[in-house]
This record gives C-alpha cells, sequence and structure tokens, in this order.
C-alpha cells in the first residue's frame, strides 16, 4: 500500500442525480477509514455544480481506474464488462500530465474522472498540485465567477 497526495476531478457528464450523488459518498468512503492517512483536505466544486475536484491523502488503490470502474458497477448495479473505460493524457503544465479515464454505459458517456499528476508513476504532491493549478486556470470560466456580482 501506497499512499499519495493528489489532486482528482469527477466530471458528471450524464448520470443520473441519483447516481451522482450514490458516486459521491462513495468516494467520502475511501476517506472515512479512522486512519489519518485517509484525509481529505479540500473540495471545490465547478461553478455547474457537475465537476468536483478533490484534494486528499489516498491509499493508491483506492483512486486507480479500475477501482473508479468498480464503485460505478456497484452504484449502477451494471456488471463490469457493461461499463467501458476510454483513457488518455493531457497536460496542463510542463512536466507533468493528467490521466483522463472516462467511463461510459447504456451507450452514453456518464462520468470523467481526472487523476491530476497521472497515475504511472504516482506523482509527487507538488506535481499533483502544478497540473490541477493549470487545469483550473484553463477553465476559469467553469470554475469562478467573473461577473462582479454576488
Amino acid at each position: 500500500m501506497a499512499l499519495v497526495r493528489m489532486y482528482f476531478a469527477v466530471e458528471n457528464v450524464a448520470m443520473t442525480s441519483v447516481d451522482q450523488q450514490a458516486l459521491l459518498a462513495s468516494l467520502a468512503t475511501i476517506l472515512a477509514r479512522g486512519s489519518a492517512a485517509h484525509e481529505l483536505l479540500q473540495i471545490q466544486d465547478a461553478l455547474n455544480g457537475q465537476t468536483r475536484i478533490l484534494e486528499a491523502l489516498f491509499d493508491e488503490t483506492d483512486i486507480n481506474p479500475n477501482a473508479f470502474e468498480q464503485r460505478l458497477s456497484i452504484i449502477t448495479g451494471l456488471a463490469l464488462n457493461k461499463i467501458v473505460r476510454a483513457d488518455s493524457s493531457l497536460s496542463y503544465a510542463p512536466g507533468t500530465t493528467t490521466f483522463v479515464a472516462a467511463y461510459s454505459y447504456s451507450s452514453a458517456l456518464r462520468v470523467r474522472v481526472r487523476l491530476f499528476g497521472g497515475i504511472s508513476p504516482l506523482p509527487t504532491y507538488a506535481q499533483s498540485h502544478a497540473e490541477e493549478q493549470a487545469y483550473l486556470v484553463a477553465n476559469a470560466t467553469a470554475w469562478y465567477d467573473y461577473s462582479g456580482g454576488s
């Protein structure tokens, strides 16, 4: 078991609100193990409420793409072979990457998970933080209200 402090994002593309809430509750369980090693440090929601970024100290087995796929299978009641995962990577900051896993079921893309800093090898906290910050800058209008209103 390796612990990693990193940022990741969960983006609801077309999940039902019930499935989205179940997924977020499921993610909360990996942080509620009574161990200081599983500590939630920060949550940030996009303005539209469809994407959430979490910063935490995790056991690496809890945040890998297969673990997310298993979580979706439990939440949706679908067999693992009914969930299709497409992996890609992007880079928002120099020298680091974001691993993106897009999960589809029932013929539609449902949820996208971004692991800031990549997964192999596991990122340092500094790499994950730099990538997450660059992602926020690149997508600022989705995260920050510049209207000047209250």
